[in-house]
């Protein structure tokens, strides 16, 4: 089964009225290239329940964060993208990288048991704050036509179909 994604854009900078609440008890931080295996495992959970990945396997998640990591899909900005982490696990991330020259948020990831705590959204807010403040003009994601979860986290953002 095949499922279409739209790309949507956010002109930078952008009002981010989203307020977002900072988790307790965790850390924020930068993603490490050294830590394939553990984003790997919060992907496919993260993504468990999606059609998108139905099916999908562990080396699947690992080939997909290691083509984030080694620039296979576009070059990744680290300094844009963020993980938070809590008593030394992965609990949510939000992968940007280039895409064509633009920057593009790649992932959003939350694990199960901490979905709708907020945690994608502060996430995604703090990339796009990083992005903003790394002087680019605007930010783009593709959002599978069926995931309404993630286009209404986007969309709350400002981020319209392009």
């Amino acid at each position: 089964m095949s499922t279409s994604h739209t790309l949507y854009r956010l002109a930078l900078p952008a009002p981010l009225t989203v307020l977002t609440k900072h988790p307790t008890g965790g850390a924020l931080r930068y993603p490490d290239p050294l830590e394939t295996e553990p984003l790997a495992d919060l992907m496919l959970d993260a993504y468990r329940s999606s059609a998108d990945c139905a099916g999908a396997s562990t080396d699947d998640a690992l080939v997909e964060v290691e083509g984030f990591f080694s620039g296979r899909a576009g070059e990744p900005l680290l300094t844009c993208s963020w993980v938070y982490e809590n008593n030394g696990a992965l609990l949510a991330a939000c992968l940007v990288r280039l895409h064509e020259g633009v920057p593009l948020v790649a992932n959003v990831l939350t694990m199960s048991p901490w979905k709708g705590r907020g945690l994608g959204s502060f996430l995604l807010r703090q990339s796009l704050l990083s992005l903003q403040d790394a002087n680019y003009d605007a930010v783009q994601t593709f959002i599978s036509d069926t995931n309404h979860p993630t286009r209404d986290l986007f969309t709350h953002f400002g981020f319209v179909p392009a």
